[in-house]
C-alpha cells in the first residue's frame, strides 16, 4: 500500500524488495522527515554528555536508541519531543527597588 511510486523493478532483488514494500502498512510520505542520529549528534543536539544520556536512558527518562546493525541510533523526532517536554525554568522576580 505504497503511496510513493517507484520505477519498475529491473532485477530479481528489486522485485523482491518491491513485493516486501507492498506488504508494509505504512505511509512513507509521513515518516520522510525522520532520520537517525548518532551518539555524537545526540550529544551535540542536547548539549549533554553520553554517560548522562546513558544514565537517563537506563532510568527511563530519555528515549531509547534503536539497534541498526551494530550501532545504536536515535530517532530525531523522539529526541526533539523529549527536549520540548523539558519543563520551562522559572526565575525569581527581581527584587523591587525602593
Amino acid at each position: 500500500m505504497r503511496k510513493t511510486k517507484l520505477a519498475p523493478p529491473a532485477n530479481r532483488h528489486e522485485r523482491r524488495v518491491a513485493a516486501a514494500l507492498d506488504q508494509v502498512e505504512c505511509d512513507f510520505d509521513s515518516v520522510r522527515g525522520d532520520r537517525f542520529l548518532s551518539r555524537a549528534a545526540v550529544c551535540a543536539k542536547t548539549g549533554l554528555s553520553f554517560p548522562y544520556i546513558w544514565k537517563m536512558t537506563r532510568e527511563g527518562k530519555f528515549p531509547p536508541g534503536r539497534q541498526v546493525g551494530s550501532r545504536t541510533l536515535w530517532i530525531e523526532s523522539e529526541v526533539d519531543a523529549w527536549m520540548l517536554a523539558r519543563p520551562v525554568r522559572v526565575y525569581r522576580k527581581p527584587a523591587e527597588v525602593a
